[in-house]
């Protein structure tokens, strides 16, 4: 049993040989698309030899169509799909155990994005691991394997995840990722225009520009198409984007009244994510009392691992909120021991919120004290 890894790059030096080094523990070969690097790409490309088969292809504004130049004769039963600032961390041998004996065509991966400051998200990367049977990818951005997904299952995230750092801003900057992928995008909408999933990532994308209000509109206008589908993966994230925007535009009253009526849906009530929100509406109004609540409910639901969640709003980042509150109140031992909380929780692993702890340590005069 073979497994390839495909790829299309372009500029993407600084992870390149981290991607396909990650990979190599558990394909046999490589496939790499270069759609026009003017950096070190290639050359770091070529320091692989012959397991990494080096593509080119000029760059036409269709991410599928490249991604189906990359899968082009193949040979091996299965294909992995990583981007170049991806890293695969996964149990090779649980994997390929798994493969041989597999009755299904294809695997979806959970995708962990680093996004700067120790901040991580999770979500659910689609159909990265597949059978070479003749699968094709479909649309020009944010493109998507045309495979039934009743023949699709889960890995689970302590078996195989992707690490994702096209998100963290220094990289976003250098890229300008967001205006291209703005400008294929409505090109698309033109042809499309009931494509809920293009008004999802259309609203995505100015959000990532910080165009809250035109972020906004185009994600009411997926949710109105998407009324009807009910809640999937698909749909949480949705209604936590709609309620972050409103907090980003200092809409309070508007994104808990929203949040509240989400909260009515059964299936939404472990949502960590809508109460942490939630909870910083009620901060920023300074009603403490309320934010508190909120808080200590994101701890009574915990790392909830069914949703799209930012890592920590289960955890530690709901104890730094809390500690921030009990300062804002005048509670400074319990705010002391909230940030001792945060600071040693597991989950908290780059020990995020430690220099803003030992800074109110030094105002309050308790720096001695702790050490």
């Amino acid at each position: 049993m073979k497994i390839c890894l495909c790829m299309i790059v372009k500029n993407e030096e600084k992870y390149i040989k981290i991607a396909i080094n990650s990979a190599l523990k558990l394909v046999d070969m490589a496939v790499v698309v270069d759609t026009g690097s003017t950096d070190k790409t290639i050359d770091i490309l070529k320091e692989f030899g012959e397991r990494v088969e080096i593509r080119h292809l000029q760059w036409s504004n269709d991410f599928a169509a490249a991604r189906n130049y990359s899968l082009e004769g193949i040979d091996a039963d299965w294909i992995l799909v990583l981007d170049g600032d991806e890293r695969l961390i996964c149990d090779a041998q649980k994997i390929r155990e798994k493969l041989i004996s597999s009755t299904v065509d294809g695997y979806d991966i959970v995708e962990e994005s680093h996004m700067g400051g120790g901040a991580k998200g999770k979500a659910m990367a689609y159909v990265r691991l597949f059978r070479n049977k003749g699968y094709q990818y479909q649309r020009a951005i944010h493109e998507q394997l045309n495979i039934n997904q009743s023949a699709v299952e889960s890995l689970k995230e302590s078996t195989c995840k992707i690490i994702h750092y096209g998100y963290l801003e220094q990289n976003m900057k250098e890229k300008n990722k967001a205006k291209r992928n703005l400008d294929i995008l409505l090109t698309e909408l033109k042809k499309n225009p009931q494509d809920d999933f293009l008004y999802f990532h259309i609203g995505a994308t100015y959000g990532a520009m910080e165009e809250y209000k035109r972020s906004q509109e185009y994600y009411f206008k997926c949710l109105k198409l998407k009324q009807e589908t009910g809640f999937n993966n698909f749909h949480f994230n949705l209604i936590k984007r709609i309620a972050l925007n409103y907090f980003m535009l200092e809409e309070f009253e508007e994104c808990r009244t929203f949040i509240d009526k989400i909260l009515t849906n059964k299936k939404c009530e472990g949502f960590v994510d809508l109460f942490f929100i939630k909870g910083l509406c009620f901060k920023a109004q300074k009603k403490y009392k309320e934010a508190e609540r909120a808080f200590s409910h994101c701890l009574k639901i915990g790392e909830a691992g069914d949703f799209p969640t930012v890592y920590g709003r289960g955890s530690f980042l709901a104890k730094l909120e809390l500690a921030r509150i009990y300062i804002n109140t005048g509670e400074i031992t319990l705010a002391a021991s909230t940030y001792e909380e945060a600071i040693h929780d597991s989950h908290n692993q780059y020990k995020e919120g430690m220099d803003e702890y030992k800074k109110f340590l030094s105002e309050n005069g308790l720096l001695r004290a702790s050490q």
